[in-house]
């Protein structure tokens, strides 16, 4: 074979190449069934066009995305916590609490009354934590369920091996960091952990005592620091009770990503 014929061979393969590629990068329709096939995908998107835009300060636009991806997934509790974030943010504490509270509910298990006492109490606890960081002039922090998620089960572990403190006696799982990584399985970019407990003669579980636990860890400097650290974006609440009222309350606080 000639070099010039080599050279039109070559050519053309190139030109074949160029087009299979360009075929290759077209955007393809979406079957109408991914959407009803995969309701939770589609939920997930929702949720972080609205977190896009809540980061931007467009609550209102936020607001129906999350609906819409409540609705489409009611058992994805993400964009329930960040529905409490919009209320809270628009200055209607009494909606984002409900939506605090259910978000919470949602990641519990056990009795219904028991369930809903707790989750309430961890609902007034991220009020409380982003009505400080707004009289801060901080962003607000995103309720996450994860972080709730492990919240719970660190102050449920406080209270069942008899003790307090961020590191876990249990060693493959001794710090906040190695906790959320045992859960979910991947390491965000930075964690701090609040952890709280009261005990007293008379029944603690209040909401009352609750406040005054906030109060608390605002007057202690490094509590106050993690309440206030302007690198985080994600909060959850955890919090544990025996019969008595005494109570363990442990709070996450993470940025995701750099």
């Amino acid at each position: 074979m000639s070099r010039p014929t080599l050279r039109v061979h070559l050519a053309v393969f190139a030109v074949l190449l160029s087009c299979l590629a360009a075929t290759l990068a077209l955007p393809r329709p979406a079957r109408a069934a991914d959407t009803s096939s995969h309701p939770q995908a589609e939920a997930r998107n929702l949720t972080r066009q609205a977190e896009s835009l809540i980061s931007c300060g467009r609550c209102d636009q936020a607001a129906p995305l999350l609906e819409q991806a409540c609705a489409i997934s009611p058992g994805f509790l993400r964009p329930v916590g960040l529905k409490g974030l919009v209320c809270q943010i628009k200055g209607d504490d009494q909606a984002a609490l409900e939506a605090y509270t259910a978000m919470e509910c949602g990641t519990l298990t056990g009795p219904s009354d028991q369930c809903n006492v707790l989750a309430r109490l961890c609902a007034e606890d991220i009020l409380l934590v982003n009505r400080d960081r707004a009289a801060h002039d901080l962003a607000m922090l995103r309720p996450h369920p994860m972080l709730v998620l492990q919240s719970f089960k660190h102050s449920e572990e406080m209270r069942d091996l008899g003790y307090f403190d961020h590191t876990s006696p249990i060693q493959a799982h001794a710090t906040p960091m190695e906790r959320f990584m045992e859960l979910f399985s991947f390491r965000p970019y930075m964690i701090g952990e609040n952890i709280a407990m009261r005990r007293g003669g008379d029944f603690a579980l209040k909401l009352a005592n609750l406040r005054i636990t906030h109060e608390q860890l605002m007057n202690s400097p490094g509590h106050r620091a993690n309440i206030l650290g302007d690198k985080y974006t994600d909060v959850g609440v955890g919090l544990a009770a025996n019969e008595r009222g005494d109570y363990w309350l442990t709070e996450e606080f993470v940025r995701f990503v750099p």
